[in-house]
């Protein structure tokens, strides 16, 4: 089979398995790239093809990130030698500097997606040990150095992108996109979704939620504590509208924040309030469209800022309204939003259907016509 060298695009995602994930390179071989994919072998993802993209599972070496080999990987670059080979990974992984090597034997142009909006330097002040301080003056000397590496730096946020313009990279900022094909307005029977994904739902919740007057909060991600959903415990049970309810992620995954937050509920009394439901990217939709709300109320520390926020994003899309914090990027989203903040209380009203923007560049259809552009300048 003859292969077009100067359309070819290899991926490596270690997570690329969501149709908004994929949806941007299937959207760029629209645009005329030939796009190949690998990503980690998933018992729950078996996909082979994604629109007109190949999807390969990577046979990987190393799982930690920063020591990652994706072999099959590797070998099909060498073998294919394409016109750009895309990372969503770290520079600093071995994965970036075999690659670049490899890159340099087939003249190929590496680009690197990167998620890091923190300067190791600035974490020094935060720490006693000798040991971290020289790991982070490590990182930022590597990081400097290191800037030949890829061909364009591609950033999904405005902290990032100043970050490594500051270290002298070619950097791009391009927004992760959402499937505006998936994450779209409607009108969907809210009791009927809530008996889909919420296991064991009592009789009194459902006629709540059948109930108009009744407020939906929603929580979507990962329960963590710099995700700050004990402070979203706390703001929920002083929110002084009386017909509320909290959807929020399944506990089924014990940790000791999580037996931390079962405290909260029963110290704020909110096990009547609360639906604890289960999704996966495939049917977060249908929750979105039951909500009046979406809250992340992240909590940046001197390790961690929220690097980007797509939740809010797929959540405009369904004409939800998003109450963020500022941590990272969040504020910075081109959409209507309102600020998380403990000193008021969460809102209980917004006029549904007013003053709703997003901005249509976080589609992945956006995205990819950006990323065509730049690869085309090349």
């Amino acid at each position: 089979m003859n292969i077009n060298r100067s359309k070819r695009i290899i991926v490596y995602s270690y997570a690329c398995k969501t149709r908004t994930n994929i949806d941007v390179y299937h959207r760029l071989s629209r645009l005329g790239w030939d796009v190949l994919v690998f990503t980690k072998k998933d018992q729950n993802f078996k996909s082979t093809k994604y629109g007109l993209v190949d999807i390969k599972h990577a046979y990987i070496i190393f799982n930690h990130p920063r020591l990652q080999i994706p072999l099959n990987f590797l070998i099909n670059i060498i073998l294919l030698r394409p016109k750009y080979l895309i990372l969503e990974q770290d520079i600093l992984s071995l994965n970036s500097l075999i690659c670049w090597f490899i890159c340099c034997i087939t003249k190929s142009n590496l680009v690197i997606q990167t998620y890091e909006n923190i300067k190791p330097l600035s974490k020094i002040k935060y720490t006693n040990s000798l040991l971290k301080k020289l790991l982070f003056i490590t990182q930022d000397l590597l990081l400097r150095f290191f800037n030949f590496i890829p061909k364009i730096l591609l950033t999904v946020s405005i902290d990032s992108f100043y970050l490594f313009k500051n270290y002298r990279y070619k950097v791009k900022l391009v927004p992760l996109g959402v499937n505006k094909n998936h994450f779209f307005k409607e009108d969907l029977k809210r009791d009927l979704v809530i008996k889909k994904l919420s296991k064991d739902i009592s009789k009194s919740m459902l006629n709540k939620i059948r109930d108009k007057d009744y407020l939906i909060y929603t929580y979507v991600g990962r329960l963590v504590k710099e995700k700050g959903v004990h402070l979203l415990l706390e703001a929920f049970s002083e929110l002084k509208y009386k017909k509320k309810i909290l959807l929020i992620d399944s506990f089924e995954r014990k940790s000791k924040y999580t037996s931390y937050l079962k405290k909260l509920i029963d110290k704020y009394s909110l096990k009547k309030n609360i639906i604890f439901f289960k999704s996966n990217h495939y049917s977060i939709n249908l929750i979105y469209n039951i909500s009046d709300f979406i809250v992340l109320p992240s909590i940046s520390n001197y390790k961690w800022k929220e690097q980007y926020g797509r939740v809010p994003v797929e959540a405009s899309f369904c004409e939800l309204s998003p109450i963020i914090s500022d941590s990272g990027h969040l504020k910075d989203l081109a959409l209507s939003k309102e600020i998380f903040s403990l000193n008021k209380n969460l809102p209980s009203s917004i006029e549904i259907g007013m003053n709703k923007y997003t901005s249509r560049m976080l589609s992945t259809f956006e995205m990819a016509k950006n990323l065509d552009l730049i690869f085309n300048s090349f």
